[in-house]
């Protein structure tokens, strides 16, 4: 799969959009006090794990649950800090307010970047961009964008199975407002 992207955020519109990093994209940047989401460890789990110790997060990815427990995905997150482990992955200390809980996780894929609305994204795929009216991936109404669409952040929600509510802002259906999945815009992650 090749997906090629700009992205850029309403204040840059009068500008060309480009690869650099910009104050504007800081949403990006794993930094203390950053707001993030819980998503899934992936496969058919709904819930995400947070390990009291990063030894003991380690050890869950061997599947070892000591020290460990899930939470549902979705639930905002301040990441404390991040520890760049060589023999795995970045794994990030971070405080869950609604559960009152501080633990360690995988910055990817164990957290999403808190995507602010507004955001601009152009996105070429080498498949078709489905969207649709309801969040279910399932749902008959989805359209077919065909292999490139602009659209504008209006809400992100990692609960649902498509996750971004956004405004398309060209093509036959601009001023359509649907559901995108992540799978049409993975590459809005941790720039680490």
């Amino acid at each position: 799969m090749n997906l090629r992207f700009w992205i850029c955020t309403i204040a840059l519109l009068g500008s060309a959009c480009s690869m650099g990093l910009s104050d504007s994209m800081a949403w990006r940047k794993p930094l203390p006090n950053t707001k993030a989401f819980l998503v899934t460890d992936g496969g058919s789990s709904e819930n995400a794990t947070v390990c009291d110790t990063i030894n003991h997060y380690q050890k869950s990815a061997k599947q070892s649950q000591e020290g460990c427990k899930s939470f549902p995905e979705g639930l905002p997150v301040i990441i404390k800090s991040v520890a760049y482990d060589p023999s795995l992955f970045p794994i990030a200390r971070i405080y869950i307010p609604s559960q009152k809980v501080t633990g360690y996780t995988a910055l990817e894929p164990d957290l999403s970047p808190n995507i602010p609305s507004g955001t601009i994204v152009h996105l070429r795929n080498d498949y078709d961009i489905r969207f649709s009216t309801t969040q279910n991936i399932l749902s008959p109404d989805s359209l077919n964008l065909g292999h490139k669409a602009t659209v504008q952040i209006i809400r992100f929600d990692p609960s649902g199975e498509r996750q971004f509510y956004v405004l398309i802002t060209d093509g036959p259906h601009a001023g359509e407002k649907g559901w995108l999945s992540s799978l049409d815009t993975h590459e809005l992650s941790w720039l680490w």
